[in-house]
């Protein structure tokens, strides 16, 4: 999906995370809930929580991701539910775009 945030355009997979972002995100994490980190489906769950420490890791992920190195730390401050609300638009977009394709697809195997 195609997230707009901060004027810039960052590609995003929820379900795609290379090994080594997984570890410095499980590292950054880490909190008297999980004391050894959040795991991926606890770091979503996080973000999705609007944890501050998942939701710099996000942004982190998504600066990465998108051509812009940096680390967690070097994120600095941004407007956590304007990033929400980014993601939250990518997601109703791209499901737009895929509900008429699997409405398509659908009719077409009906017909066969």
């Amino acid at each position: 999906m195609k997230v707009e945030f901060d004027g810039k355009t960052y590609l995003y997979d929820p379900t795609k995370i290379k090994v080594s972002q997984a570890y410095v995100i499980q590292n950054y994490t880490r909190d008297e809930q999980y004391p050894t980190g959040r795991g991926f489906m606890e770091w979503q769950q996080g973000f999705q929580e609007m944890k501050p420490n998942c939701m710099q890791a996000l942004l982190w992920k998504l600066k990465n991701d998108n051509g812009e190195p940096c680390t967690i730390e070097q994120v600095g401050d941004f407007d956590m539910g304007e990033l929400m609300a980014a993601i939250g638009k990518a997601a109703q977009e791209e499901d737009a775009v895929e509900r008429p394709t699997e409405a398509a697809e659908e009719a077409a195997s009906l017909t066969v």
